[in-house]
């Protein structure tokens, strides 16, 4: 013999769970993402409601009141339940949106750069030392872009101007030898 349910309602007394809940899973880190796609993919996101906490039993039992105390409103469930659902308590607070947010998926900028000849035009330079200081400028810029914190700072190192200038040489090498 089984039961049908004409329909089944689901309560929680987790406001921020039920914003999930209420949420697009994939936007949270995997171990929500995937509790919250399998409760969308088994249940309607309309049919969870919040429960208060004075109301809710299960609460109550593991904050330690005994049994006797409960006086059969854990197998009954708090009495709003037998009233009609217009009645039951509607009072929804606001989840904390930071509480949320620390299960969402951190964003990441991904930055794609075409290839970097002809980043300097050398035409534009009226001497040699200017283009090379400019260019291990530039170098050192995407060396501490790419480290995420400032690596180097100051005068330029000779390491520094020494790079750039091979730089410069190879590519006129380069140029000379196609």
């Amino acid at each position: 013999m089984s039961v049908q349910f004409e329909r089944v309602i689901f309560l929680s007394d987790s406001i921020i769970a039920l914003s999930w809940i209420r949420g697009q899973s994939r936007q949270y880190k995997s171990f929500v993402a995937n509790r919250v796609a399998e409760i969308q993919s088994q249940t309607d996101p309309s049919d969870w409601r919040h429960i208060p906490g004075e109301h809710n039993v299960a609460d109550k039992v593991s904050r330690g009141v005994s049994v006797k105390d409960l006086k059969g409103a854990w197998k009954d469930g708090p009495a709003f339940l037998r009233l009609p659902e217009e009645e039951w308590p509607k009072c929804i607070p606001k989840a904390d949106v930071i509480e949320i947010d620390k299960e969402k998926k951190k964003e990441s900028t991904v930055l794609l750069t075409r290839g970097v000849e002809g980043a300097i035009d050398y035409k534009k330079f009226s001497s040699w030392r200017n283009l090379i200081r400019v260019t291990a400028y530039v170098f050192r810029f995407l060396t501490n872009l790419k480290a995420k914190c400032l690596e180097k700072d100051g005068p330029l190192s000779v390491e520094e101007l020494s790079m750039a200038e091979n730089n410069w040489i190879r590519e006129n090498t380069e140029k000379v030898t196609r």
